[in-house]
């Protein structure tokens, strides 16, 4: 019992920095002749960085260059709250080798475009927030949000895995920004179907792990609708596919308006039912900085869709 205290102890003081040292030194030990492992940082979305282990491997005469990046957070969480470390680092290992078996790419297949180009989607991100990142990629504006791209290398059950795309690959590849989006919308609409649902659908899904049926339309009741994609995974986007939002005002029979409860889904909320605009924001501002971490916001407002119009516009 004192033994297993102490454990416990040094686990519970272990710093971060500690734990990544142990976690890329259990690496390096255990995956192989060839593989190098070293710190990473990334810019993800909303500017936000993350801290995490980057692996590669040459032992096949090539560099590995869809390279999975682990990001060790969510992990060193676990290991506060009790898991232990060897539990830990060979859950790590099976991720790089699943990541490895399913995104192996190597530089001759990045760099051909008829091989990539069934693989590009899309996502949303706020336009403000993302300003220094936008200056590397390329993108479209849409309202106050803007379009961006990412090759989708892996989409399974167990993990969605893909790389951002920088204006780097539209020069490897040849190929200007409208083509990008051409393969990218018809991509994201095949591979990631919408699902619109009731918010306690929604959540009874979520838990459960199973997967969605398309479309699913709510009894008239239900206040707030979630649209997202099956997966549940940059849904937000979802407002860009061919006719969602004229189908859904087709079934309300009325305006609504749209909430950014953040890029994993949207909410959809009738105009009769729907507060003050002012109180909309107020909410969603307040559910931002108490609910959605900060690299998943996608704006602080909603927008307004005009059935007549057939207009989505910022509210």
């Amino acid at each position: 019992m004192l033994r297993m205290d102490m454990v416990t102890e040094r686990r519970i003081k272990m710093t971060y920095k500690e734990f990544e040292m142990q976690v890329k030194t259990y690496l390096e030990e255990n995956l192989g002749a060839g593989v190098t492992v070293s710190t990473y940082t990334a810019r993800k979305n909303n500017q936000t960085l993350y801290q995490g282990l980057l692996i590669e491997d040459a032992s096949d005469g090539e560099r590995f260059s869809a390279s999975p990046i682990i990001y060790l957070d969510d992990f060193y969480r676990d290991l506060r709250n009790g898991a232990s470390f060897e539990e830990i680092a060979e859950t790590i290992c099976k991720f790089y080798r699943n990541a490895k078996q399913t995104g192996d790419f190597k530089l001759k297949n990045l760099s051909d475009f008829g091989e990539m180009k069934e693989k590009i989607i899309y996502k949303l991100i706020n336009l403000e927030m993302n300003k220094d990142l936008l200056d590397d990629i390329p993108y479209i504006p849409y309202l106050d949000l803007a379009i961006v791209f990412y090759c989708c290398i892996a989409n399974t059950d167990e993990q969605t895995a893909g790389f951002l795309i920088h204006n780097s690959h539209l020069n490897l590849w040849g190929i200007q920004q409208n083509e990008l989006y051409k393969y990218a919308h018809k991509n994201t609409c095949r591979l990631f179907p919408y699902s619109l649902k009731s918010v306690c659908a929604t959540l009874n899904e979520i838990s459960e792990n199973l997967s969605a049926p398309l479309p699913v339309m709510t009894e008239p009741e239900d206040d707030f609708l979630v649209l997202t994609n099956q997966s549940h995974i940059d849904g937000a986007a979802c407002i860009l596919y061919d006719n969602v939002l004229e189908k859904i005002a087709d079934v309300l029979q009325e305006d609504f308006f749209v909430i950014p409860s953040s890029i994993h889904e949207i909410l959809i909320l009738r105009k009769h039912l729907a507060p003050e605009e002012g109180e909309l924001s107020e909410l969603i501002t307040s559910v931002n900085q108490t609910t959605v971490s900060d690299t998943e916001i996608l704006s602080s407002h909603p927008y307004y869709y005009d059935r007549n119009l057939h207009v989505l516009k910022c509210a």
